[in-house]
């Protein structure tokens, strides 16, 4: 039996280049519209893998408003976060 995380792996792979393109200018629109993004903080993306949204827009809008962008890496079995 699939766990869920392959389940939803599989689905994700289904999803054509073109909506995934069109769901992270979507993601994009909402996080646009938060009024915490507004200004320059730290925050944390992902790099996509395995079909997942991109998320170069949203790094993009961040760093043109001077926020620090940082991304998860795992050492050993920890979490840590690099510039």
């Amino acid at each position: 039996m699939k766990t869920l995380r392959q389940s939803i792996r599989i689905q994700r792979r289904l999803i054509s280049s073109s909506d995934r393109e069109k769901f992270a200018k979507q993601l994009l629109s909402q996080i646009q519209k938060l009024a915490n993004f507004q200004h320059g903080q730290k925050i944390a993306l992902y790099l996509p893998n395995d079909g997942e949204i991109d998320t170069k827009y949203i790094q993009n809008f961040l760093k043109n408003r001077g926020f620090s962008i940082y991304l998860p890496i795992l050492v050993g079995k920890s979490l840590k976060f690099a510039k």
